[in-house]
């Protein structure tokens, strides 16, 4: 009987040191990924990123936090937000920082209850239309016009505003004026210097055209 108990316990040994050294190997092989997702432009945190290592997932918290265990110290982890360009960060990233591509912009009617679009709203930079608003005031800016950039809001019928980007996402109230109106923008000027393009060759004085072949 103790030989017996014995010869089971030998079987079981290589089993047990497989279960320590993969318990082993996962301690040091992996790691807890955790900091904050953020904003690359305001450092604002961004909240329902979704971070992703193969199968699994998790979401940045209301703060941009996230946190997740067990990550493989050789893997990348991939971030994805709204608004963002998707990023790749190592396990000890800590804070990720996320690179703005484009804004979700809605324009409202300043004191109007129930909530009311300004419908072809426009969003000017410079000498430049960047979008015109849907019909119910929605407009989606693409690229993102950069860092603290600012940005002239106007329609027909609504006191123009110049607004400073932060972030993605953009919410502009317009008053009601009956003269509010967008500007035109300039006609570009013509380039002196530029080379004009010659115009095609006049036809040949007194040439005839080919005949064609009679048919048969």
């Amino acid at each position: 009987m103790e030989r017996y108990q014995r010869h089971r316990y030998a079987l079981a040994l290589p089993f047990l040191l497989f279960g320590v050294i993969a318990l082993l190997g996962g301690l040091v092989n992996g790691a807890t990924a955790s900091g904050r997702i953020v904003d690359d432009y305001t450092g604002d945190p961004v909240k329902d990123a979704a971070l992703s290592v193969g199968r699994r997932m998790t979401w940045s918290g209301e703060d941009g936090s996230y946190r997740l265990e067990n990550v493989p110290r050789t893997t990348s982890i991939r971030v994805d937000a709204g608004g963002y360009f998707r990023t790749s960060a190592p396990p000890d990233a800590g804070d990720i920082r996320l690179g703005p591509n484009s804004i979700t912009a809605q324009v409202n009617v300043e004191g109007a209850d129930p909530v009311v679009g300004v419908p072809a709203a426009q969003f000017r930079q410079e000498l430049r239309v960047l979008a015109t608003a849907n019909s119910t005031g929605g407009a989606s800016i693409v690229p993102h016009p950069g860092r603290d950039a600012k940005m002239t809001v106007c329609a027909t019928g609504y006191m123009t505003k110049e607004v400073t980007v932060r972030g993605v996402t953009l919410v502009v109230l317009l008053a009601k004026d009956p003269a509010g109106d967008c500007p035109p923008l300039p006609t570009p000027t013509p380039n002196p210097n530029a080379t004009p393009t010659p115009p095609p060759p006049a036809p040949t004085p007194g040439a005839s055209p080919s005949p064609s072949p009679s048919p048969r």
